[in-house]
């Protein structure tokens, strides 16, 4: 796909309005990644579906718009394959945020700089979803910053 018809395609999907979930909304993602959620995110989700006010976060949702889905569908595109986890959200700085359903590290959330995508160089953020949720995002503060 070339810039032009990426663009148009973004632009679409930013116009599509987020609707409310359902347990049930769930289910296709945890298919793909072969594990259940972590409660406190599906908790968020059910109440938020990604829309949160932030001036440093955006969240994509589940199903609409710029979803979760669709994001990880193209950076797979791009070569970018987040295995065990689940990309949910970037900060105003471009890097993403991804939940780990790895067994060795599930439910804890990662940060990856974009400029380490190619090499899957995640550090270390927070200890649950709950916890990066308090103590950055209410907080306004980036991993970075």
């Amino acid at each position: 796909m070339d810039f032009i018809a990426h663009k148009a395609l973004i632009d679409e999907w930013r116009q599509e309005a987020i609707q409310s979930l359902t347990k049930s909304d769930f289910g296709d993602l945890e298919k793909v990644a072969e594990k259940s959620l972590p409660e406190d995110f599906i908790s968020h989700y059910l109440q938020h579906n990604g829309q949160i006010t932030s001036e440093k976060y955006s969240f994509w949702s589940i199903h609409y718009g710029i979803s979760i889905e669709r994001f990880m569908h193209i950076q797979k595109r791009q070569g970018i394959d987040f295995g065990k986890k689940l990309a949910f959200a970037s900060d105003l700085y471009g890097h993403t945020y991804v939940l780990s359903l790895e067994d060795d590290s599930y439910g804890q959330v990662f940060h990856l700089r974009h400029e380490h995508e190619d090499k899957q160089a995640y550090d270390f953020v927070s200890d649950s979803f709950t916890a990066f949720m308090n103590d950055f995002v209410s907080a306004e503060k980036t991993f970075l910053r």
